[in-house]
């Protein structure tokens, strides 16, 4: 295998998880979804699913 697809193999996914979670800040509170009665769960569900993503 070269030596930039080994490194594109290993990084590429953290990368992308990175950039998602980059876009999904820099948007501004009003424009996120309300999810009624359920946000707060959603919302930090969504939390430890990114970063623990981004921890494997």
């Amino acid at each position: 295998m070269s030596n930039f697809r080994e490194l594109f193999y290993r990084w590429g996914p953290a990368i992308l998880v990175m950039a998602v979670i980059f876009f999904s800040s820099s948007k501004p509170g009003n424009d996120l979804p309300n999810f009624g009665t359920i946000d707060f769960e959603v919302k930090k569900f969504g939390h430890v699913i990114g970063y623990g993503l981004l921890a494997l």
